[in-house]
């Protein structure tokens, strides 16, 4: 399988690309910003226990940052921007906490709060609340790991704009579905279909956002839609998906 970056998919759709570029951008800076807030406490935390080696506070404060720390570099390494992966099944909560917790530190966009599902979501993330209502967590699917992450952050970028009032959240569901196809439904609050949302999503997949996450996650035969209750990512669940590959040999 020939390995292509991100960057390389989106190429021939000039706005998608644009979105992702500039998602990039805004994503790298907030990581890096983080990274050299955390490198400042760990070197403030070593000169202290330099000068109070005795102080067992010092220790503990030096765990956390580290902690910290290593969840930054998990952020940085979830990104996979050198090449597309491997399909593989995935659990999507576990990967829509990624995707939120990235969305955690852009630059643009951090402050907007996001309600994941209280049962389908698998732990917890920058940014995130449990929502009110539980559901059951949504089968796993058949995709590149990369490529379904970058797609979510697409996603839940382009609801993070869709208001200027930073306290109104993204609300994540997982809505019913057939037994062979799984969707994932993000809207900015739940009273999102009563503002009107067709006015900003009239457009549907010509927006950059919405088009880079399609063309991402095209691979898993994943379809993006647009409209009064938001965007919605379709995939086939794990057992269609192999069924099809099968098929195709």
């Amino acid at each position: 399988m020939t390995k292509r970056n991100t960057l390389a998919i989106l190429a021939a759709d000039s706005a998608a690309a644009a979105a992702w570029m500039e998602t990039a951008d805004a994503l790298t800076r907030g990581l890096t910003h983080a990274l050299g807030n955390r490198m400042f406490s760990v070197w403030s935390i070593g000169t202290a226990l330099r000068e109070r080696p005795s102080e067992p506070r010092w220790g503990e404060a030096f765990d956390g940052e580290m902690a910290r720390l290593e969840a930054l570099l998990q952020l940085f390494r979830s990104l996979e921007l050198d090449g597309e992966g491997d399909l593989e099944p995935i659990a999507l909560p576990d990967v829509m906490a990624v995707a939120v917790a990235l969305l955690g530190q852009h630059v643009d966009v951090r402050s907007v709060p996001v309600e994941l599902p209280a049962e389908a979501s698998s732990g917890s993330a920058a940014g995130a609340s449990a929502g009110a209502s539980a559901h059951r967590a949504p089968a796993p699917v058949l995709a590149r790991r990369g490529s379904l992450t970058q797609a979510l952050l697409m996603l839940l970028t382009d609801a993070a704009r869709e208001s200027t009032d930073e306290s109104v959240p993204i609300v994540v569901r997982y809505p019913a579905t057939t037994a062979e196809v799984v969707s994932i439904e993000l809207s900015r609050g739940p009273a999102a279909s009563e503002r009107g949302l067709e006015s900003g999503l009239e457009s549907g997949l010509e927006r950059g956002l919405v088009r880079a996450a399609a063309l991402l996650m095209a691979h898993a035969g994943g379809v993006v839609h647009t409209g009064a209750s938001g965007r919605t990512l379709t995939l086939p669940e794990l057992g269609a998906a192999r069924q099809a590959a099968r098929g195709g040999d």
